[in-house]
């Protein structure tokens, strides 16, 4: 876990509903920042929380960073919405910026009529693993709609990056229990999914069902082993109450009967596409 601190004014503003910044820090590197006006930051302990997990299930990701933006490098002028001056005067989650990388969300279209280009995706199985760790995690927001996917342009060719989790418990419902979504608002629902994931690699799921079921139970062990690091990494300033925090997960997200759901569901719907 890095912890940095801005070396100059805020670089960019992104123009999405959240309004992310783009800062650079004392590592000389630049970072697409999430910040939250409300407090407790619920939504970057969602990213934050996300962000640790997808190693785990051995996704490739992002790795999240906390900064903090010295008082000289905010902006002069502040846009209406997310972005006010209490949002950025506490720690914010950072992600590198990737130069090399593209919206999965505008390239869709081009991937079903581009077959050299499917060609170049390195492992098309991740997206049943994002998709199942959606599941898991009751990410609605990873649908048709908006795919909140970045596809990364490397040596040896395309990766996927999952990003923006700040939704996931059914838009961060654990106080009321969190339920499956629903099959159109997944990501196996999505031509996306359809023009990647071929037949023969579900049929291959099917295949070896034992074998990954078993990996998702134990990445999902895994994940449990590493929220005692997770609580005594966040930041004060984030006003989450850990020890309910906790309780909520733990009753939610890591019980054996919702575990058994997910991986249930997530069977069901890939069967659809058979």
């Amino acid at each position: 876990m890095s912890y940095l601190h801005s070396i100059e004014p805020i670089q960019k503003v992104y123009s999405t509903q959240r309004e992310p910044v783009l800062v650079r820090c004392n590592n000389l590197g630049y970072y697409v920042c999430k910040h939250s006006i409300h407090s407790p930051c619920d939504s970057l302990f969602n990213e934050f929380l996300a962000a640790r997990f997808l190693p785990v299930w051995n996704i490739y990701s992002l790795s999240p960073n906390l900064i903090t933006i010295s008082e000289e490098h905010l902006p002069q002028k502040f846009y209406s919405g997310q972005l006010q001056p209490a949002s950025l005067k506490h720690t914010l989650i950072g992600f590198p910026f990737v130069k090399n990388q593209k919206d999965i969300t505008l390239l869709d279209n081009g991937f079903e009529e581009n077959h050299s280009d499917r060609k170049r995706i390195v492992k098309p199985e991740e997206l049943v693993y994002i998709a199942l760790f959606d599941l898991w995690l009751g990410n609605d927001d990873r649908n048709w709609n908006n795919y909140n996917l970045l596809l990364e342009s490397k040596a040896d060719g395309y990766h996927f990056i999952p990003i923006d989790h700040e939704t996931i418990f059914n838009s961060n419902s654990l106080y009321h229990g969190i339920n499956i979504q629903t099959e159109q608002d997944s990501l196996i629902y999505t031509p996306l999914f359809k023009t990647i994931v071929t037949k023969r690699l579900i049929k291959n799921i099917f295949e070896q069902e034992k074998i990954i079921r078993e990996d998702f139970y134990l990445c999902i062990a895994n994940c449990k082993k590493e929220l005692d690091k997770i609580w005594e990494e966040l930041p004060h300033d984030w006003n989450i109450s850990i020890d309910t925090k906790r309780e909520l997960i733990l009753k939610n997200i890591f019980s054996s009967e919702w575990q058994d759901d997910v991986f249930r569901t997530f069977l069901i719907y890939l069967k659809h596409l058979l």
